[in-house]
């Protein structure tokens, strides 16, 4: 994959570190943002988004609260992918409005056909 750029949304830096790593084996570009009250700062200031990866539970807004905001500035053709360890809430989150949800941990050996899946449209559900 190449001119692939996305965006982690996640205060936790282990979770950071894992996706960036599995984002950069994969040719894939990243900009992160931990602290959630920049979202929207960060957001409008990048020139491309391809994808948004967003931890559920962060200090000050969660992912909940900063969904609406997202797709505000994005548009609704940028996938935004809920990345966390709260796996029993994936259901909640497909109506929520969620495009995408992948459980922490991430698997290796999943995760690039996941990308594949995610990049081309096809909605990827996986809690683990």
């Amino acid at each position: 994959m190449s001119e692939i750029h996305a965006v982690i949304i996640d205060d936790s830096e282990l979770g950071v570190k894992v996706l960036a790593n599995l984002l950069e084996v994969n040719h894939v570009t990243y900009t992160t943002i931990q602290d959630s009250r920049t979202v929207s700062r960060v957001l409008g200031e990048l020139p491309q988004v391809d994808v948004v990866f967003l931890d559920l539970e962060m200090p000050y807004l969660s992912g909940l609260d900063l969904l609406p905001t997202i797709k505000q500035k994005l548009g609704l053709s940028v996938p935004v992918i809920a990345y966390t360890v709260h796996t029993s809430e994936i259901d909640q989150m497909r109506q929520i409005g969620f495009d995408g949800f992948l459980g922490k941990p991430l698997k290796m050996r999943d995760f690039p056909q996941q990308l594949q899946d995610i990049l081309g449209g096809i909605p990827v559900w996986a809690p683990n």
